[in-house]
């Protein structure tokens, strides 16, 4: 090992195979160096020129439209997709790409949609072609995700701490979440990390971040748009400068609540003794003011030190709190919604004890939606009914947690209580009579199907598609099983991540391996022979 500063001569750096680098070298396919702008030159200049070359000969063909959008989305787009992973997308790039397809989709003509039409989806009436601007923000967004989980570090994360934390010195780091950077804040960034920023606030509206106490105290005081005066954020730089920078720096220790204002001005004074009282004071009142009162009363229902391990932050995609609003949702059917009022089925739901409405909507004259703020509490009214103005109006879930279940082609002798006991072995519990089926061209004449209403018991995904029942006491016959949202599961453990053949339960009894039964066992002997299967 060698100790000191010096320098290598270049025989020693043929020795070693050593590339000695002025401005850029090339790393595992990517140009990096000092010069910026050399990179981004050498990185696109040449995958440019190559899918202009490609497609000179793609337009010597006669091809339809959809045609040259598969053109673009095969050949020319997955060209450059690893380049735009691991390197910033200049603007003259970006649009360059775009002129090169708009010409070739439209062969240098007018064109008679707009681009933001075409890249749509085919449901959207587009022709799916990926956008490089589009691709370059999911694939900064995947490092976003990356980011925020803490079994995922590596370098360019720690990187990434490094110059966010640089940022007005608020020592953001994955509070950063909670913020909303302007243009001038981020623009000393390096373009790949401004790129990620600015694709993460584009669909912010579309997340729904998951707060619990601990992330109240760690979420800052400024540049968030949780904390607002008159729909604009706060910055007030002698607090950061003093490191009042997040909700837990203005709070007590050993205690839920605030400092005071005379603590404020204390602290502050400490680094800026100039500083006028009044306006230390007006701005601290300002903040207070600002901080939301449900996130207030959540700071007050636990001490500080009990929060000093933050869970990991929990983003997801606002559809999913829709259909989580959905699975909250009940149907009751009032017949005529002029004469029964919506305060009427409000006041009758949270009397029978289940929580607060959070929406009451009329459907079609006949029936309201309501919204119950928990889940839990939808189960213990649906399938019942409520009694409003002397008529009895049944109640159904939106999204029901029942199963329309039928078996095929059932053998009539099977009685009602041997489905009902092997269907109970399973865990589901049948909440309805159970239904034979008639013939359509003899309504008089069974045709063998059973229908019934069931329930199964959250461990269990689904129903498999065959169960065998017994026959006349002794055999055993398969009969096909069908309801809603039924999904492909084991049929002996009813695992939904493998099917009977790689179930662990399932062995040879023979030779005791997966993957066979005992007539197709290779260590199997006849017994007629006494010869092995295998030989």
């Amino acid at each position: 090992m060698s100790l000191g500063s010096g320098s290598i001569i270049d025989s020693e750096l043929d020795k070693l195979q050593i590339q000695k680098c002025e401005n850029v070298t090339k790393v595992l396919g990517i140009y990096v160096g000092k010069d910026k702008e050399l990179c981004e030159l050498l990185n696109w200049k040449n995958k440019i020129k190559k899918i202009k070359t490609i497609l000179f000969f793609w337009n010597k063909r006669d091809l339809t439209l959809p045609g040259r959008a598969t053109v673009l989305t095969s050949f020319i787009m997955s060209r450059l997709y690893y380049t735009v992973t691991v390197c910033p997308l200049p603007e003259k790039v970006k649009n360059e790409i775009r002129l090169i397809v708009i010409k070739f989709l439209w062969q240098n003509k007018s064109h008679l949609v707009k681009y933001q039409s075409v890249v749509g989806t085919k449901l959207e009436g587009g022709l799916n072609i990926p956008d490089i601007f589009l691709k370059m923000q999911a694939f900064r967004l995947k490092f976003r995700k990356k980011y925020l989980d803490p079994e995922c570090r590596s370098i360019l994360e720690g990187a990434f701490d490094y110059f966010i934390t640089k940022i007005d010195n608020m020592d953001l780091k994955q509070d950063i979440v909670y913020t909303h950077l302007n243009s001038k804040q981020i623009k000393h960034l390096p373009l790949y990390y401004q790129e990620m920023i600015n694709a993460y606030y584009k669909i912010k509206s579309n997340f729904k971040i998951d707060f619990q106490v601990q992330h109240v105290y760690n979420n800052p005081l400024f540049c968030n748009p949780n904390i607002t005066c008159n729909g604009k954020m706060l910055l007030f730089e002698k607090f950061i400068q003093t490191g009042l920078i997040r909700i837990k720096d203005i709070c007590y220790d050993f205690m839920p609540g605030f400092f005071t204002s005379n603590s404020i001005d204390e602290i502050i004074k400490q680094k800026f003794p100039d500083e006028k009282t009044e306006q230390i004071k007006t701005a601290f009142e300002k903040i207070i003011r600002c901080i939301p009162e449900e996130r207030k009363e959540l700071l007050k229902s636990e001490n500080p030190l009990n929060v000093e391990i933050t869970p990991i932050v929990k983003i997801c995609l606002d559809n999913d709190r829709e259909i989580h609003l959905r699975k909250q949702t009940v149907t009751v059917n009032v017949v005529n919604t002029n004469l029964i009022k919506p305060e009427s089925v409000i006041d009758k739901i949270e009397r029978c004890g289940t929580g607060s409405v959070l929406a009451c909507v009329p459907k079609f004259g006949t029936s309201y939606e309501v919204v119950i703020q928990e889940r839990r509490f939808v189960g213990e009214i649906s399938g019942d009914h409520l009694s409003l103005q002397g008529k009895t109006c049944p109640v159904n879930e939106l999204i029901s947690v029942f199963k329309i279940v039928s078996i095929i082609n059932l053998s009539m002798y099977v009685t009602d209580k041997e489905i009902i006991d092997r269907f109970g072995k399973m865990g589901v519990e049948i909440v309805s009579d159970i239904k034979k089926r008639k013939m359509h061209s003899r309504l008089t004449i069974y045709d063998g199907t059973r229908v019934f209403k069931a329930k199964l018991p959250p461990t269990l995904a689904s129903i498999p598609y065959s169960m065998k029942f017994s026959v006349n006491g002794r055999e055993t016959a398969y009969y096909r099983v069908i309801h809603n949202n039924q999904v492909k599961v084991c049929s002996s453990c009813f695992s939904p991540t493998h099917l009977y053949k790689d179930c662990p339960d399932f062995k040879c009894f023979e030779c005791g391996l997966q993957g066979h039964i005992v007539k197709n066992c290779p260590e199997y002997k006849c017994k007629a022979c006494s010869r092995l299967n295998s030989e």
